[in-house]
């Protein structure tokens, strides 16, 4: 299956799912071996940049739930920008999830993600609002 036409089909599902239209900026797509991921984790959305492992499987609606995932990280972020802070950051965890686990509902997939407690972003931002308040 090609990539750019999968994308382009989550891409259509986003829409559908938010009832809004398709970004019309898509992100960079950057499939990268594991080593290179910016987490231990299967996909990751930074800034315009959706990192993939480069074993995804295109075909899984477990692996292309979690593209669609990022893909809605990817739509929060142009819509609002970076998260400004922890809370913020896990709202917006909240609703990719929730996006992901009605596109599952719908493919009839038993797969459902699981919801971190913990605030991945929390020392990024404490770091940058202690270097902000040091200036």
């Amino acid at each position: 299956m090609e990539v750019q036409s999968t994308l382009h089909q989550l891409l259509l599902i986003l829409s559908a799912l938010t009832n809004e239209p398709t970004p019309v900026e898509p992100p960079t797509i950057l499939i990268v071996p594991a080593y290179a991921m910016p987490c231990t984790c299967e996909a990751a959305y930074d800034q315009r940049k959706l990192y993939l492992k480069n074993d995804i499987n295109w075909t899984d609606p477990r692996w292309l739930s979690i593209v669609l995932h990022e893909l809605e990280h990817h739509r929060q972020f142009l819509r609002r920008g970076n998260a400004h802070d922890c809370t913020e950051w896990l709202d917006r965890e909240r609703e990719a999830l929730l996006l992901q686990t009605a596109y599952l509902e719908e493919v009839r997939s038993g797969y459902r993600p699981a919801m971190s407690l913990a605030c991945k972003e929390e020392d990024r931002y404490r770091k940058v609002q202690g270097d902000q308040s040091t200036n």
